[in-house]
């Protein structure tokens, strides 16, 4: 599928591109949408948008989002949308509105139908920013309706089910059901919290008069047992990185990259997640008081923003030590590119790939190197962040971990930079 675009001969004022997942809009003199750094949605979910002055306000607008990829007919919809704005008065309370009477609006299925909608596109109203969602969360939610309707189909007709006629024994059966599927009780969780979170929107968002029958139910407390890689392991895991070595049974293909094993190092010696790494840029790399330091989008924290300030970011800083230093000016050729816009890890491919390539290689050349153990690529930032922790304390490899849970006196950028300039020295293995 093309990338949506805005011919000179259609471009109207107001009218737009703009990816539904991210919220980014095209340029208006070039009428496509650019792929920005923290942009990488298909094409499917890029949508025409058309925004409008309300006369006499200062800033009032109407917005309309067309589903229709053809422009031609988002020509013609846009006279109609500003016909009927013209007849109402402006006034969006005369337009179809959640509230509207519907004699659906009990109706299980339905309603699940609207919350899916709701998480992808967001709230009816300008003012409505619901916290950005991804295409596998929305995959989590439609997969976890599908096993709540087939725990409870016995007991009802799931076309006419309601929303209201939930009792506790059906509760009962979806717990049953889940408990079957899978032993994980950070499954069993997350299963349930999307039916508790899904019920809590009818009763505060759709403000239907319901009990959250789900609320009932306890969350599991859940133990963690960090992992670690030693050094043996670790060194173990890039001799095992060969091209002699890389044909996977599984995926049946060749899985090494000749740059898998920097690739793996900066994984280790840099404190990012996988996701913060393949987007990782030569210039993302800077001199700070003489101290090289990262500066990386955090994208885990950055997703959890509720704001309607469409940049609204949570940088991390993370010091460059020795090691990784090391990897830079001799596997990826830093004093060359330094200070440009050019991507660290394997350049000339999508950012989905080099993720992919680096997830299944790390699983499988970990296994050829004889490490059993449950232990994978995310791993390798528990051990930077073990390391850093035996050095210098929990404060300051906190601080440099940018957890989202500690004070917020310490995210901000002076704490980052003094925690990076103590720990610039730090060495890994």
């Amino acid at each position: 599928m093309e990338n949506l675009r805005i011919p000179r001969k259609y471009k109207r004022t107001g009218l737009y591109v703009f990816c539904n997942k991210c919220k980014r809009y095209s340029n208006i003199d070039d009428g496509y949408l650019k792929k920005f750094e923290d942009c990488s949605h298909p094409p499917e979910k890029q949508r025409f948008k058309y925004k409008t002055h309300v006369p006499n306000s200062k800033r009032l607008s109407k917005i309309k989002v067309f589903n229709t990829r053809d422009i031609k007919e988002v020509d013609k919809l846009i006279v109609e949308f500003l016909d009927l704005l013209k007849q109402n008065n402006y006034n969006l309370n005369k337009l179809t509105s959640p509230k509207e009477k519907n004699p659906n609006n009990y109706l299980l299925l339905y309603q699940m139908e609207k919350y899916i909608q709701y998480k992808e596109n967001g709230g009816f109203y300008d003012f409505e920013t619901p916290r950005a969602v991804t295409t596998d969360t929305i995959k989590d939610y439609k997969r976890h309706f599908r096993y709540f309707l087939a725990s409870i189909d016995e007991y009802f007709d799931i076309r006419k089910l309601r929303v209201d006629e939930l009792q506790k024994e059906h509760i009962d059966a979806f717990h049953r059901y889940i408990r079957k599927r899978s032993n994980s009780d950070k499954t069993y969780n997350n299963i349930m919290n999307s039916l508790r979170g899904f019920y809590k929107h009818l009763i505060e968002y759709e403000e239907l008069n319901i009990r959250n029958l789900f609320s009932k139910v306890k969350v599991i407390t859940v133990y963690s047992d960090p992992k670690v890689f030693n050094e043996d392991e670790f060194y173990a895991v890039i001799s095992s990185t060969t091209s002699e070595n890389g044909y996977d049974k599984k995926w049946k293909r060749n899985l090494y990259r000749e740059w898998l094993p920097a690739a793996f190092k900066l994984g280790l010696y840099t404190c990012l997640r996988l996701e913060e790494l393949v987007y990782l840029k030569y210039s993302d790399i800077i001199e700070v008081d003489g101290v090289l330091i990262i500066e990386s989008l955090n994208r885990k924290a950055t997703k959890l923003i509720v704001s309607n300030v469409s940049n609204q970011k949570r940088i991390k800083r993370v010091p460059v030590v020795p090691r990784c230093l090391e990897v830079l000016i001799q596997e990826f050729d830093f004093d060359n590119y330094k200070g440009t816009e050019r991507y660290v890890i394997a350049p000339g491919k999508t950012r989905g790939t080099v993720y992919t390539n680096i997830t299944r290689g790390f699983t499988h050349f970990k296994r050829i190197a004889g490490i059993e153990e449950d232990k994978c690529f995310k791993d390798l930032r528990k051990t930077f962040m073990n390391i850093l922790k035996s050095e210098y304390g929990y404060e300051l490899s906190n601080i440099i971990s940018d957890h989202s849970n500690e004070d917020v006196s310490r995210k901000h950028y002076f704490s980052q930079i003094e925690a990076a300039k103590k720990a610039k020295d730090l060495e890994i293995f």
